[in-house]
């Protein structure tokens, strides 16, 4: 297993920009250069080379490198330095909580702040619990609540401290499900109670950071954190009273202004979605998030009454922790790489290189887009965009062991990925894996180690290249036809726009663009309202709302209906980094049938289907696409998952928005009971909807001329693309898909 990772803190760049490098080789020596990648000339399954490497004129290797890095997952919150919040007149505290699972083992820490060698800290037990400790030194105390809290309900928590009496309260008040509120009070007076340190410590809210000092020294690791909701988490300093605690319990105001009073995301005096939690005492002891916990969740006081942060934000005023969170690797840039000016456009890698214990030697290939430098080189007629959404919502997917789709899928044993995933939990895991307390993941982060978006990549569902690794065979097809291409991403189309597409003639899908943000679909509309030319060459695409935050993490709710693997809770459908609600954009009144003609019909991982060309296909368009190929004909047989449909698979429906004068070029033969309907076309749970008795599970090819002048070339199939280098590219899905190209780039078609 590989013990050399690295990344990008920018993927796409023009010709003549430096690429900056994170990259960990535990300490050992390592090499880097930049190479362009090359994609394959024959079916995967025959084990014909999947991808190459070629070296970069007017480059070097960057050598003699050493680096070390340090990643922290999990997501908390914490001020700047503050003074000890328990001083001479002692300290109260009041917060929601929502657990979304007890902690197993050990304690999950609500609140604390720390010094070196003392602190003060709330915490939840694995029994329900919760504790306060309080130490300096040998010198501790813990009282734990007599009531116990239950996970994935909400439960006020309030503690008072009094040093002068050795006083303290805790009160653990669990709200029924008709809204009642529970009272368990725990009282231990007369307490010895340890002094803290007036010196300044940051508060931190769900984890504690041993030793936190005053800051001076390294931000030391979290440790004991809560998954779940924190909700209006308050601090006075000052001891109240029995009858005060109950007060604040049950919603009435204290008496006394807090040191702290704590709300996040979309609440009343906070923008929408704002990674920040606002301090409203006037104290300014406002709380850094760390990992982008969730914001824009339902809070203690969610009614029901509306599902939008944004209609009534007082009810979202929680934040979500998770112990797996991570919103940035954190690494420390290892070194840069300048790219050549006139360096051509195209799919190109940052080769890490170092030699293991046992003489082998490792390397890691980065990937990098490189854009045209236009100054030295006018932009081709072909624009490749390539998914990198798509390729962040799958990144670190870890589903080989948490999932089982049976016989849907190719089975293979764990190879090098799992090995290297399992490993290195740190690194985050992917949309389609769930949190420890199972709710499904929601965000995505750009900057950290992608061990599956990786060229030598094969995928467990399928047991072949998939995504990134995948799409090198639309790379190597366009290589070996000639036409000169440009390459960008969906992060540059969601920046740019339709200005990203516009100067070209044809513009080219990777094999699975599910993931599309609005900017994006704006984008590819407009382009199609003019003259352009799109050929999407993947099955089940534009498919889920997709937010894009500024460093180019993603974020998908994926609300309550859709092929999906996890739902978000209900009230939480609105994206926090879009304010836009997520979910299918079918659902939106966006399909991809509007755009492309076709949207998602179908899965299966094992045993695709040929396809078969349509009669009726206009002759100019049949002679185009077709050239001598009849009606009747079946072709496409073959590649990697035996057929050119298969994996996931489009239909034209004008159920669902496929204009009406799509033209059908050819649709799959028929699959068998591997593959199964998207869940978002049957209402209700009847037989016989698998692919050997459902004609809607089929994959279908069509061209689609918009109104303003724009055309699509759809083919409906993820393994559609497998197919084209087979036989070095002498077959017949190369074929059509260099006709529909040079049609398209002619203006033929």
């Amino acid at each position: 297993m590989k013990n050399l990772a690295g990344y990008l803190y920018e993927e796409s760049l023009p010709a003549g920009s430096t690429l900056t490098v994170a990259a960990d080789s535990q300490g050992r020596e390592f090499s880097a250069r930049l190479v362009r990648l090359t994609g394959p000339r024959g079916d995967f399954r025959e084990r014909s080379p999947w991808f190459g490497t070629e070296p970069v004129p007017g480059t070097e290797p960057v050598t003699n490198l050493r680096a070390s890095q340090l990643t922290r997952a999990g997501s908390y919150a914490h001020t700047a330095p503050t003074p000890s919040i328990l001083g001479e007149h002692g300290m109260s505290l009041m917060l929601w909580i929502w657990p979304g699972m007890l902690p197993t083992p050990g304690e999950a820490t609500l609140l604390s702040q720390e010094w070196k060698s003392s602190g003060i800290q709330l915490a939840l037990e694995s029994s329900g619990h919760v504790v306060v400790h309080v130490w300096d030194g040998d010198e501790r105390i813990l009282i734990q609540s007599d009531g116990v809290v239950a996970a994935r309900a909400w439960s006020a928590i309030a503690v008072t401290i009094d040093p002068r009496t050795g006083r303290i309260d805790l009160v653990v008040a669990n709200r029924s499900e008709l809204g009642a509120l529970a009272v368990t009070p725990t009282h231990a007076p007369g307490t010895d109670i340890p002094g803290l340190p007036q010196e300044s410590a940051p508060i931190v809210l769900g984890a504690r950071r041993a030793g936190s000092g005053t800051g001076a020294e390294p931000e030391p690791e979290p440790v004991g954190i809560f998954n779940g909701k924190i909700d209006r988490p308050r601090v006075w300093g000052q001891a109240m009273s029995a009858a005060e605690l109950a007060d604040v319990v049950h919603g009435r105001e204290a008496l006394a202004s807090p040191l702290a009073e704590w709300i996040f995301g979309a609440a009343p005096d906070t923008p929408a979605g704002a990674e920040t939690g606002v301090d409203r005492s006037g104290n300014g002891n406002h709380l850094t998030l760390v990992n982008r916990p969730q914001v824009g969740v339902t809070g203690h006081l969610w009614t029901g009454d509306v599902i939008d942060f944004r209609q009534s934000p007082a009810e979202y005023s929680a934040v979500r922790l998770h112990s797996d969170d991570l919103s940035d690797a954190g690494w420390s840039p290892t070194f840069s790489m300048a790219l050549p000016e006139a360096l051509d456009s195209g799919v190109y890698a940052v080769e890490l290189s170092c030699t293991a214990e046992t003489g082998a030697v490792e390397r890691d290939l980065i990937p990098v887009y490189v854009r045209p430098n236009v100054r030295h080189k006018p932009k081709a007629d072909v624009l490749y965009l390539a998914p990198t959404l798509t390729y962040l919502a799958y990144g670190n997917d870890r589903q080989h062991a948490t999932s089982d789709f049976g016989d849907m899928t190719e089975s293979r044993p764990p190879g090098p990925y799992e090995d290297w995933i399992d490993a290195n939990p740190q690194f985050g895991s992917s949309l389609y894996d769930p949190h420890p307390d199972g709710d499904g993941i929601s965000y995505s982060a750009s900057r950290r180690p992608l061990g599956n978006v990786r060229p030598d990549y094969v995928s467990w569902i399928t047991g072949c290249p998939r995504h990134f690794s995948g799409d090198l065979a639309i790379l190597s097809w366009l290589e070996h036809s000639g036409i000169d291409f440009d390459v960008a991403t969906d992060h540059d189309l969601h920046r740019e726009g339709v200005d990203l597409l516009a100067d070209y003639p044809v513009v080219i899908t990777g094999s699975h663009p599910e993931y599309v943000s609005r900017r994006m679909l704006d984008g590819l509309a407009d382009y199609l309202s003019g003259p352009g030319r799109l050929m999407y060459l993947g099955g089940n695409g534009f498919y889920w709302v997709t937010g894009v935050s500024d460093d180019g993490s993603i974020e998908v709710r994926r609300g309550h209906a859709g092929t999906r693997v996890s739902e978000t809770l209900p009230g939480e459908d609105v994206l926090a980094v879009s304010s836009e609600v997520g979910g299918l954009w079918r659902h939106r009144g966006r399909s991809p049938n509007e755009l492309v003609g076709i949207g998602f019909a179908a899965q299966g991982w094992s045993g695709g289907a040929a396809y078969e060309v349509a009669s009726g296909v206009p002759a100019d368009i049949h002679r185009l696409v077709f050239g001598d190929l009849p009606a009747g004909t079946v072709f496409g047989g073959f590649g990697s998952l035996g057929g050119a449909a298969g994996d996931e698979v489009d239909r034209f429906d004008t159920r669902h928005g496929s204009p009406a004068n799509t033209i059908v070029l050819a649709s799959s033969q028929q699959f068998t009971d591997v593959f199964q309907p998207a869940v978002e076309d049957h209402l209700t749970i009847t037989p016989g909807i698998g692919g050997s008795q459902n004609r809607d599970v089929r994959s279908d090819m069509t061209y689609l001329k918009h109104e303003g002048g724009g055309s699509v070339f759809s083919v409906g199939s993820i393994s559609w693309t497998s197919c084209l280098p087979v036989n070095d590219f002498d077959n017949d899905i190369a074929t059509v898909a260099t006709n529909v190209l040079k049609a398209f780039v002619s203006g033929a078609l």
